[in-house]
């Protein structure tokens, strides 16, 4: 037979204390305490935001750009409702100034700073169809974030912007592109999904061209549209689209004439040039391709687009670049990685541009992220690298002689970095953010126990356990 005891115990206050030593930090970082506002911090993450390995993408809600001053800044869409965040860094990724922007229309679309100006894509909902809603608005500001002035479309077969894929932007001289995505009006009974195009005249800040309405690939439609890309080269539209229908492909287009007169749009006679990179298998509108995008660049010589392609067999997820000549002759797939476990299975990629020549793809598997460069005409160069590192929206930019990009998660914000001359030679550096708390004043009567932050000196209180019951078997 055996006997069960029990003990009821109470915590002294100095076994309180003792169990919240755990909440002490002595770890601030160096300038912690004069940055800006170091106790704010806000909720949220980009972790594996680039990866749509479902069915379509969504839009990019981090960037980073690299300022003239040598500073970086980071714009983060999704941190504050109705807000976004901009925060700048020194070339140490010390933070050295933050600030809120306004939201102007609801839903965030997209930044891009074309080197003198940043701007805004926003969008709102329009489920009654109405074409006095303004669904699409681009927002010019100055480096200041000073606001200069913003154009929109009204209406445009537009009743959620943005719907079931990303929003990119490019320029060339005064005008700027956009390339996005809208569910549009109610067609034989459906709201079907497409792709959209935009041109802005940012002197005048005026909206030139646009295409919103059902047609066919020679217009540049693609319907289903899950993710666009877009550029310039040589004063003509450089596109690529994830089909799901119309075409079933993944489909780069090469506009045909000129945007110089503001124009951009082709007509029957002047069609866009076009070529599927990627046949998919599967039936039409079925959402599920198996492929997903992640960067397109032009070289000296080719369009280049990196991505994953599982072969429709839902296992294994593998890098390709596709090589797009750009005399728009037969496109080639070349194979970055050869997984054959769905174990080592890769993320939607990264891509970057050194220069017309050399350009760098990223991928994560696993808790690592690996890396390969890539020649002019779609070839890896050497072997892959890799750092223990991860992912985000955030596309890699190249400033100081450095790819980096960041991860956001709550309040830390992590930069990575590869050096263009050696890109063995990888580094990482954790911004954190926050409240850093010393605990004191443990009570054993109620449990209370008081947090003081050593930055701020903002208090919080909290209660723990004062005792605890004990139970034990003894055989007798």
């Amino acid at each position: 037979m055996f006997i069960l005891k029990k003990l009821t115990a109470a915590l002294c206050a100095g076994a309180i204390a003792l169990s919240a030593v755990a909440f002490v930090r002595s770890d601030i970082p160096a300038a912690y305490a004069a940055s800006p506002d170091p106790c704010v911090s806000y909720s949220g993450n980009n972790l594996g935001a680039q990866n749509y390995n479902g069915n379509w993408s969504s839009v990019v809600q981090s960037y980073l750009t690299a300022e003239s001053s040598g500073k970086l800044m980071r714009v983060q869409g999704d941190a504050v409702s109705g807000k976004i965040l901009v925060e700048y860094y020194d070339s140490s990724f010390n933070i050295e100034s933050r600030k809120l922007v306004n939201a102007e229309l609801p839903v965030f679309g997209a930044f891009y700073s074309d080197g003198s100006n940043y701007y805004i894509l926003s969008g709102q909902n329009n489920k009654n169809q109405n074409n006095s809603v303004e669904v699409f608005r681009i927002t010019k500001y100055d480096k200041n974030w000073n606001r200069l002035g913003a154009c929109g479309l009204k209406g445009a077969n537009t009743t959620v912007p943005f719907d079931a894929g990303s929003a990119r932007m490019t320029h060339d001289g005064k005008y700027l592109f956009v390339r996005t995505c809208h569910e549009m009006y109610l067609r034989g009974g459906v709201h079907h999904q497409a792709n959209v195009t935009i041109q802005v005249d940012t002197s005048a800040m005026k909206i030139t061209d646009s295409y919103t309405d059902v047609m066919n690939v020679d217009y540049g439609y693609v319907s289903h549209s899950f993710n666009q890309f877009i550029k310039t080269d040589g004063g003509r539209l450089v596109t690529v689209d994830h089909g799901d229908a119309n075409p079933r492909a993944i489909i780069l287009q090469k506009y045909p004439t000129s945007y110089s007169s503001g124009k951009f749009v082709p007509d029957y006679y002047h069609p866009c040039q076009t070529n599927e990179l990627i046949s998919l298998p599967g039936a039409d509108g079925e959402n599920y391709t198996g492929v997903t995008l992640g960067g397109f660049e032009v070289s000296s010589s080719a369009y280049l687009l990196a991505g994953t392609y599982n072969k429709y067999t839902g296992s294994v997820d593998n890098v390709f670049i596709s090589c797009q000549p750009k005399n728009m002759g037969t496109p080639s797939l070349k194979w970055v990685t050869s997984y054959t476990r769905s174990s080592d299975s890769a993320s939607t990629p990264q891509f970057v541009k050194i220069s017309d020549s050399r350009f760098v793809v990223f991928w994560q598997s696993g808790s690592k992220v690996y890396y390969n460069e890539i020649d002019a005409n779609g070839n890896k160069v050497g072997s892959a690298y890799s750092m223990n590192a991860s992912l985000s929206d955030c596309a890699p930019i190249v400033s100081g002689g450095k790819i980096i990009w960041y991860t956001w998660n709550n309040g830390d914000v992590t930069f990575y970095t590869v050096n263009t001359s050696d890109i063995s030679k990888n580094s990482s550096k954790k911004v954190t953010s926050g409240h850093v708390y010393t605990t004191k004043n443990a009570s054993a009567s109620n449990g209370t126990v008081t947090q003081t932050c050593q930055v701020c000196g903002h208090v919080e209180k909290f209660t723990t356990s004062t005792s605890f019951d004990a139970w034990w078997r003894l055989n007798a």
